[in-house]
């Protein structure tokens, strides 16, 4: 049928405010920020970035954590989330 009995967003907690968020949505805002601030990226850059953003929620902990700090994702003070 298609239902999945257990499924865990990942989520990363802001430490100054508490609040925390899902890791994959944060990466794919992050690639669309980029995305839209570049209007004159390179075709095969741009893919390469959206390969990414389709596949943010396939990410183990350790892999989405390594794209959150390549895509510059921070918290409210600049620091990284934490788990």
């Amino acid at each position: 049928s298609g239902h999945v009995d257990r499924f865990t967003d990942l989520m990363v907690k802001d430490p100054v405010s508490g609040e925390c968020f899902r890791a994959d949505k944060l990466l794919e805002d992050a690639i669309d920020e980029l995305i839209e601030e570049n209007p004159d990226m390179p075709a095969v850059e741009k893919e390469g970035h959206l390969r990414i953003q389709i596949q943010a929620d396939a990410f183990s902990p350790a892999e989405l954590d390594e794209q959150l700090v390549k895509y510059g994702c921070k918290a409210s003070n600049d620091e990284p989330y934490g788990p």
